[in-house]
């Protein structure tokens, strides 16, 4: 086949323009920065990072986040931190009103480039883009999950755009998610407990704050056997450990010990989960409720039944918080 004039004129000058750069995937992480205390403020950071060692341009991006509502509440998002100084950085209004309510658990956030210079991400860790700002709203040792959702709805679609070549997606990979945490405070003590019929050994955790003022304290055992009652003990002094007679557990504490904390006995049902809120101001002693005083240290520990493979109970770890 032969070629006319034109045709091998065309065919020499693309010989001699430049390609242009072929743009390198840009993938989309959550990291979380700090835990907080219920009521507190928690920041999930957004990071878009590179796959190659050259960075990649980038003139836009959509997150769609998805969460659960009941543990977690929406604040907005905060650039103060953010790598770059976005032209549009926000949750605005989009055609699937996913954004006509941020306390419903989905939102979808928007950055926008400056027109004069593109957002550079590099390799991993990558571009800080934003900061989304969250208040857990119950306490939780494992946290509660903000998830990057790939697509919700007829158009939005968690994407990166190129600033090279406007509208060209250069999304990579997903992930990981981030999540909002209550901090876990005070010491372990005991650790690890012997193990129940799980195989696995009680854990506790303490969350909430140690301040007496907040009276904000909540205690959880968890690798628990199923449908077993249990409760939480306290006191203020902590020693090595003895087996009580008809238990396969270690008790830490020592006398005196106040039983019920938190008023309650737990049915650890199908999750193997105890949990209480402590009211600092009326833990549970021997001759009755005490307040907790700021500057005294107090330990807990959770008694629980079992069968292993016989009738017999079994005890958690302790946790040691000095309160403030």
């Amino acid at each position: 086949m032969r070629f006319g004039p034109t045709a091998s004129i065309l065919g020499t000058f693309a010989l001699l323009v430049p390609l242009a750069p072929a743009q390198a995937l840009v993938d989309v992480s959550l990291r979380t920065t700090t835990c907080t205390a219920v009521g507190g403020t928690t920041r999930i950071n957004i990071y878009a990072a590179s796959q190659s060692s050259a960075g990649s341009s980038i003139g836009a991006i959509d997150v769609v986040l998805a969460w659960n509502p009941a543990e977690l509440e929406l604040l907005g998002n905060d650039d103060s931190q953010a790598s770059y100084a976005w032209f549009v950085s926000g949750f605005l209004p989009d055609p699937d009103s996913i954004n006509a309510s941020l306390l419903d658990g989905d939102a979808i956030y928007t950055a926008l480039a400056r027109p004069t210079a593109a957002a550079v991400a590099p390799l991993a860790p990558g571009l800080l883009v934003t900061s989304l700002l969250f208040r857990p709203l119950v306490a939780l040792p494992l946290g509660s999950q903000l998830t990057i959702v790939p697509a919700q709805g007829a158009f939005a679609t968690t994407r990166v755009l190129s600033f090279v070549t406007p509208g060209l997606v250069i999304t990579g990979n997903l992930g990981p998610n981030g999540g909002g945490y209550t901090c876990p405070i005070g010491t372990r003590a005991c650790s690890p407990s012997n193990p129940n019929s799980t195989g696995m050994g009680g854990l506790l955790r303490a969350t909430g704050s140690p301040s007496v003022l907040e009276n904000n304290f909540v205690l959880t055992a968890s690798q628990l056997p199923t449908n077993a009652f249990g409760y939480f003990l306290c006191s203020r002094l902590i020693g090595t450990g003895t087996m009580p007679p008809g238990s396969q557990g270690i008790l830490c504490l020592l006398s005196p010990i106040g039983r019920g904390v938190g008023g309650t006995i737990f049915n650890t049902g199908l999750n193997g989960i105890g949990t209480t809120n402590v009211n600092l101001m009326s833990l549970a002693q021997p001759t009755g409720p005490v307040a907790v005083l700021p500057g005294e240290s107090w330990s807990f520990q959770s008694w629980h039944r079992d069968a292993n493979p016989a009738v017999t109970s079994n005890f958690t770890e302790a946790v040691t918080v000095l309160f403030e």
